[in-house]
């Protein structure tokens, strides 16, 4: 019996903002922000390779989306797979 162990780590960050031009003031073009949005997320895996038959692997990712018309939304996840091979 042998464990193998493998692990990675992924990691995103974005953001975008849009901005419209609007009337002039003064002479100088005013930019009005319409929509702002930024979010990321990470995730570590594990992969597990118990023998040639049974292989496993489990997560874990947290992340924030937040925008201008919605607001901040947190979450995070969790997943486990099991593999296991009925032929060679």
């Amino acid at each position: 019996f042998s464990v193998l162990f493998d692990m990675s780590k992924s990691t995103t960050y974005l953001r975008s903002v849009k901005k419209v031009q609007s009337d002039e003031e003064d002479g100088k073009s005013k930019f009005a922000e319409q929509t702002k949005n930024s979010s990321w997320k990470i995730r570590p895996s594990a992969t597990y390779k118990f023998n040639t038959r049974v292989t496993g692997s489990m997560f874990f990712e947290t992340g924030e989306n937040k925008t201008k018309t919605t607001g901040t939304y947190t979450y995070s996840e969790f997943g486990i797979s099991v593999n296991i091979a009925i032929r060679d």
